[in-house]
């Protein structure tokens, strides 16, 4: 379906570039969207490569185990049956500090890991536990005390000030994380 809606859009635009007599300013701008594509995806490719080396350095050098130990408490609210299971917090722990540091990239594999370190301890395969719903909630809303990702992207095109969303975005997504942590609570209570 999606498929056909994009020929469909693509052929709209031809047609209206053809009646319009636009068709060479419509090539023009096409190449140099190309241009600028290439220039951004190179831009930040550059930016998460080195946040992502960063933090399996991090990881590698025993910094995540002693980060885990530091915000266990916090981990322990939000995943109390992670309690026996170093594995999933470590995880937890490296993909909660992906995520703030704005690298939903790199936190997507320490989820999938955690994610799967708690379905194996779960009874019930076919049904989520509370704790991977809550992974579900914290790793959407995540608080982002560095998001790495829009400042490379702002910065990659031509921002001249390009962290000065920081303190928005720390906002709203401290609202949504905290927001998101009282429904699952709630919801754990009720069913």
């Amino acid at each position: 379906m999606s498929k056909h809606f994009w020929v469909i859009l693509i052929l709209f635009g031809i047609a209206v570039s053809l009646f319009s007599g636009t068709t060479e300013e419509t090539a023009m701008a096409g190449v140099e969207a190309g241009k600028t594509a290439v220039n951004l995806v190179i831009g930040v490719v550059g930016g998460f490569a080195f946040w992502m080396g960063l933090m399996n350095i991090a990881k590698k050098s025993g910094l995540v185990g002693i980060l885990a130990r530091a915000l266990k408490p916090v981990i322990l609210f939000l995943y109390p049956e992670t309690k026996n299971n170093k594995e999933a917090m470590e995880n937890l722990c490296l993909n909660m500090s992906c995520n703030m540091l704005g690298l939903g990239n790199g936190a997507t594999p320490a989820g999938l890991k955690a994610m799967k370190s708690l379905q194996e301890k779960n009874k019930e395969k076919q049904i989520a536990t509370n704790a991977m719903c809550m992974l579900l909630v914290v790793n959407a809303s995540s608080v982002q005390l560095l998001p790495t990702s829009i400042i490379t992207l702002r910065s990659t095109m031509g921002s001249p000030d390009p962290a000065c969303v920081v303190p928005a975005i720390l906002i709203a997504t401290a609202v949504s994380t905290i927001c998101g942590i009282i429904a699952v609570k709630l919801c754990e209570r009720l069913w």
